[in-house]
């Protein structure tokens, strides 16, 4: 299956609508109407109209935010203090394994965006990003249309460096981690020669 192709031709029975929430909730960031349009295979207009439905939604946890520019999921407000309580109940936990994995590969090969820390783990990095985040361990910075994250300068004071590069054992981590997306890149471009020579 073509990476390329739209999630509309993908898979004939998802609605506009469920389309979206999905693009919206993967994504974890705002998508701006053209990428969404792209994406699920129908028009700006289209997108736009499925949006306006969406928001008159009632009785949901799940709220769509729109900009001038494009949509993002958000937490509906009728429930915004039980999310304040588990933001909270999250900043003094221990970190899990899966936040401890993510938090290096940030640390030393940051800043990363989020696909590329998902390849390199194997695994969707949202929660963890998003449970970094909220303790201030990492950054998250706009990079065109998608974000980077990196080690904070908070986490650095707190482990007393000055540097990224003085890190334990520092490049010897990151070249393995060069290595992983390395391949990452030559299966990109090996999918797009594919995809180039069965279109012709």
């Amino acid at each position: 299956m073509e990476m390329g192709t739209p999630l509309s031709k993908r898979n004939q029975k998802a609605t506009l609508p469920a389309i979206v929430e999905a693009l919206l909730f993967y994504s974890a960031r705002e998508l701006s109407y053209s990428e969404l349009a792209k994406l699920s295979g129908h028009s700006v207009a289209d997108v736009k109209q499925t949006l306006a439905l969406l928001q008159q939604q009632e009785d949901r946890g799940i709220a769509i935010a729109t900009t001038e520019k494009g949509a993002l999921m958000t937490t509906a407000h009728s429930v915004a203090g039980i999310i304040a309580s588990l933001v909270k109940e999250e900043e003094t936990k221990e970190l899990s394994r899966a936040a401890l994995e993510t938090l290096s590969i940030v640390a030393y090969h940051g800043p990363l965006s989020r696909p590329e820390i998902d390849y390199i783990r194997g695994v969707n990095s949202t929660y963890s990003l998003r449970n970094l985040l909220i303790r201030g361990l990492i950054d998250k910075t706009k990079d065109g249309a998608s974000f980077r994250y990196s080690l904070s300068m908070n986490t650095m004071q707190h482990m007393g460096i000055q540097d990224i590069r003085d890190l334990p054992q520092y490049e010897e981590v990151q070249a393995k981690v060069e290595a992983v997306l390395k391949k990452r890149e030559e299966e990109s471009e090996e999918n797009t020669t594919t995809t180039g020579e069965e279109t012709e």
